[in-house]
């Protein structure tokens, strides 16, 4: 059996977590590597003994990512160096390796003097049968619970043949570290991380492996995509229903949540960019609903018209306040509670042509949507699915007991588009999910778009008469 086989077998890691591997097999490359480079004597490496636990274990880091440098140099592999050099940049080097620093970086850098860098690197290549896959989930730990759903819904659509491997990231407080393991696999293929600060730090080590993050980054590398649900990039749906009716004139009705302040924002900046005639207002809710709609819509000024009038000529007036009737839409960016309240104040000013569209800023549990079903009026509302399956077909006795949430549906969303091959064209419709359409936009970045729902009294039912158009 080869190193790597006996040191993974289920009866080795019975008794070591894969962070106790790795690092095992970090101080057997230390020591292997101590045997061709006469830099790194052995006294050199052993760290001092009256400092803290944790400064002798960032002390023996350091020297494994050094002798990991030092080895590239010797291969002439100049993109592993680099990445090292990174590495060991960030981190607050020892004294006694600054010298062997110094000399690496030199080297480095004459490399680049004489050969500059390929600035190629491999495309997004999807996984194919046979091949190795790595899947990188926290199973333990603060996010253990999605981590495990995710595997769930991954499993029970996996469309090859040759299963998976799934390392626990939650084990790992470094990336550094895990990414060291991933490549003992050879992976052709990574699904993760999930959580977006280890995903933002998996992608500084550039492992040139075509990867799926379960996040979504600001940037990616050619060989990278992120795949999960967005607010913002979800708006592209509310913007192109909009569109797809004819509304020139909205109002933005947000809650003071940060989600909403920034929802409110991003559709701001996307509405404004290709309706330069189109009329916006905007306002946030403070004290109340029918406060922010009373001032929106101008009926408190009417009232204050009618309450000077009165005081004017001492005499009480018969009067209903008068709302302004230019409105097309209000546009929802709150939550369940605040957005069942529109449409009824819109009704209760005679503007029952105003639409409202409801944009969650929080999304509401699939029995707390079934509980507030008979409080709708008339709503557009922008939701994935998955809340909504379950009050369809409740009234099924004999149905299967459905696997329902956010991460067990995007387990299965991944396992569905990952032997896709549009995902590597650009507007292009890929799946439709519990989780919503999964699509690919302009720019060829994934998304994933909330469905339409027309919620009335006892009602709701998808709004099949539109569909997203592409350009």
């Amino acid at each position: 059996m080869s190193t790597l086989g006996l040191l993974t077998s289920p009866v080795f890691t019975i008794f070591m977590s894969l962070k106790q591997l790795v690092k095992l097999m970090s101080l057997v490359s230390v020591f292997l590597a101590c045997q061709f480079y006469g830099s790194a004597s052995f006294a050199v490496m052993v760290p001092p003994s009256d400092q803290s636990l944790q400064t002798q274990i960032e002390f023996i880091d350091q020297e494994i990512l050094l002798l990991r440098a030092e080895l590239a140099q010797s291969n002439q592999d100049i993109p592993s160096l680099q990445r090292y050099l990174k590495q060991i940049n960030a981190a607050s080097l020892a004294p006694v390796f600054e010298a062997r620093f110094a000399a690496l970086t030199r080297f480095f850098e004459n490399s680049l003097m004489l050969k500059p860098l390929s600035t190629d690197q491999p495309a997004f290549r999807l996984p194919i049968e046979g091949g190795q896959v790595i899947v990188l989930l926290p199973l333990s730990g603060d996010y253990g619970e999605a981590g495990q759903s995710i595997l769930e819904g991954l499993t029970a659509s996996w469309p090859f043949n040759k299963s998976f491997t799934v390392i626990d990231s939650g084990l790992y407080h470094s990336m550094n570290e895990l990414w060291e393991l991933v490549k003992l696999y050879e992976p052709d293929f990574i699904i993760g991380p999930l959580n977006k600060e280890n995903a933002q730090v998996w992608q500084a080590l550039d492992s040139q492996v075509p990867t799926l993050y379960l996040n979504q980054l600001d940037d990616y590398h050619v060989y990278e995509k992120g795949l999960s649900p967005s607010k913002r990039l979800g708006l592209l749906q509310l913007q192109t229903f909009i569109e797809s009716m004819g509304l020139e004139h909205v109002l933005v009705l947000a809650d003071q949540t940060d989600v909403g302040k920034r929802l409110q924002v991003q559709f701001e900046q996307a509405w404004l960019k290709p309706n330069t005639k189109g009329l916006y207002e905007s306002v946030q809710i403070g004290e109340s609903v029918h406060s922010a709609m009373k001032t929106a819509l101008n009926v408190q000024r009417s009232i204050s018209r009618k309450n000077w009038v009165q005081k004017t000529i001492g005499q009480d007036l018969n009067f209903e306040p008068r709302a302004r009737q230019d409105l097309e839409a209000v546009i929802n960016l709150t939550s369940i509670d605040e957005a069942i309240q529109i449409k009824p104040i819109l009704d209760f000013y005679h503007l029952s042509r105003t639409f409202s569209l409801w944009y969650p800023t929080t999304y509401p549990s699939s029995s707390e949507l079934q509980s507030q079903q008979n409080s709708w009026q008339q709503t557009y509302g922008f939701l994935p699915p998955y809340l909504v399956e379950p009050i369809v077909q409740s009234s099924e006795n004999d149905a299967e007991e459905l696997k329902t949430g956010l991460f067990y549906a995007l387990g299965m969303l991944v396992a569905n588009i990952v032997n896709n091959p549009r995902m590597n064209l650009a507007n292009q419709h890929l799946k439709n999910s519990a989780l919503g359409q999964a699509i690919t936009n302009k720019q060829n970045a994934l998304i994933i778009l909330p469905n339409v729902f027309w919620l009335d009294d006892y009602t709701i039912q998808p709004v099949n008469e539109y569909q997203y158009p592409f350009d």
